[in-house]
């Protein structure tokens, strides 16, 4: 009997055991899923990865070009016509059109205007239309201006004589495509910063004191300084740029400026001749 009692012992300790054995697996196999389950949940997603290159601000990828600066027509810092080939005499374009509009030019207040009217002469050409006008204060009169100027326009030896333009002097300043204004020498070299003639909002100014004297540098008639005034001053209404001195000992060409030291080139007021 007491054989009996220590087996039935034996085996109730054997299942304890057992059971005991399996519940500590099974905790300790929850734990280790639980613990599986919170490093998955607080692994950081991995970053995106980085572009292979910069995007550009320029279409073709290269920098972008700065603005380039834009020089005063005419004036002393225009941009110089880039050397011709030939002689420095090599007649400068007489076909292109005024950049102003002769639509809608007002007058000017500090301004006298010629009242004369003198028609384009026949011929081949673009007809240009323009007005003469003397700043008020300079001792000069508008129609006797405007008469010298007129004169020298219809010689052959001109810009007429090219046969691409022809220039009608009108006495409306709203219907001219340009004005030529004489021009006190304060007002020309704030406009002109120096120079004897330029070029400003579709106007050709003058230095009245230069149209009266020429410098001692020209060493020429006034009157035929007065003529490359005007011819100079008109190649810039019909979009001609400065031209240096190509050929030292030759005729200046008409855009050469020539109030000033003329590097060898001789003086010269005409376009043609």
């Amino acid at each position: 009997m007491g054989h009996l009692w220590v087996a039935v012992a034996l085996i109730v300790l054997t299942f304890a055991g057992a059971g005991s054995a399996w519940g500590l697996s099974s905790q300790t196999s929850a734990q280790a899923t639980s613990t599986a389950n919170m490093s998955t949940a607080q692994t950081p997603p991995a970053p995106p990865a980085p572009p292979t290159s910069a995007p550009s601000d320029a279409t073709d990828g290269s920098p972008a070009n700065p603005a380039t600066e834009q020089p005063t027509p005419g004036g002393p810092s225009s941009a110089q016509a880039s050397a011709p080939s030939g002689s420095s005499v090599l007649p400068p374009s007489g076909s292109s059109v005024p950049a102003s509009s002769p639509a809608a030019r007002p007058t000017d207040s500090t301004l006298s205007y010629s009242t004369t009217t003198v028609k384009a002469p026949s011929g081949p050409g673009q007809t240009h239309d323009y007005i003469v006008a003397v700043e008020k204060g300079v001792d000069l009169k508008a129609n006797t201006v405007a008469k010298t100027i007129s004169k020298t326009l219809k010689d052959k030896r001109s810009w007429t004589g090219g046969g691409d333009a022809r220039f009608a002097l009108v006495k409306d300043a709203a219907t001219a495509e340009f004005t030529i204004a004489i021009v006190s020498k304060e007002t020309a070299s704030n406009t002109c910063g120096g120079s004897a003639v330029c070029w400003s909002n579709s106007t050709v100014v003058i230095d009245a004191s230069r149209w009266d004297k020429p410098p001692a540098t020209y060493q020429g008639k006034k009157a035929d300084f007065q003529r490359y005034l005007i011819n100079h001053g008109v190649g810039f209404a019909l979009g001609n740029k400065v031209y240096p001195c190509m050929q030292p000992g030759s005729k200046a060409n008409v855009m050469q400026p020539q109030d000033i030291d003329l590097a060898g080139c001789k003086r010269n007021p005409w376009v043609h001749g």
